[in-house]
C-alpha cells in the first residue's frame, strides 16, 4: 500500500501538464458533501482573450463530482464579438485527507493529501475556429487552513 500511496503522490505532482483551454482553473481535489452543491462566477484573462464564466457543482454521492461550466468569451481585436464556452467534468476521489490509509508494519497511518482523478470536455466557438477538447487528470491537494486547500494540478476543461 506504501509503495501504491508514493506512486500515486509522485504522479499527482507531474500531472500539471493536462490541457485546459478555456475553461481550466485550479480547483481541489476534495469532493462536495453528498448531495449538496455550490454555484460561483469567475473571469479569465490570456493571450489576446477574456472570459466570463459561471460555474455549478454538485456531489452525487461520497466519491463523485460534477461541474458544468458556461460563459464567453472575448478575443481582442477588431470586428470581434464573444463567443460562448462550454464546459462539463467531474472528479473521483480516491483519498480524503487524514483518513485511515490502512495498517503497516508500525501501525495505522493517514493518507497525506486528498486525491482524486478527474475527466472534462469543453466547447469553444471563436472568431476564426471550433474547439473542442477532452482530458484528464489526477489531483492533489492539501488543506492548508479550515477547509481552504490549495490544489496541485488543474482540472481539465
Amino acid at each position: 500500500m506504501r509503495r501504491l500511496s508514493f506512486f500515486l503522490i509522485v504522479l499527482s505532482l507531474f500531472a500539471a501538464g493536462v490541457s485546459a483551454q478555456y475553461l481550466g482553473q485550479m480547483s481541489p481535489a476534495s469532493i462536495l458533501e453528498a448531495n449538496t452543491g455550490k454555484a460561483g462566477a469567475y473571469f479569465s484573462t490570456g493571450d489576446e482573450a477574456f472570459a466570463v464564466v459561471g460555474s455549478v457543482r454538485y456531489a452525487f454521492g461520497n466519491y463523485t463530482e460534477g461541474r458544468f461550466r458556461l460563459g464567453l468569451i472575448d478575443e481582442d481585436g477588431s470586428n470581434t464579438d464573444p463567443h460562448i464556452i462550454v464546459g462539463i467534468d467531474g472528479k473521483y476521489s480516491l483519498w480524503k485527507y487524514g483518513g485511515s490509509a490502512g495498517t503497516g508494519s508500525s501501525g495505522t497511518y493517514n493518507n497525506p493529501l486528498d486525491l482524486a482523478l478527474g475527466f472534462g470536455f469543453e466547447f469553444a466557438q471563436l472568431e476564426w475556429s471550433t474547439d473542442l477538447g477532452l482530458g484528464g487528470s489526477v489531483i492533489g491537494s492539501i488543506p492548508i487552513i479550515s477547509g481552504t486547500t490549495l490544489p496541485s494540478s488543474r482540472t481539465p476543461g
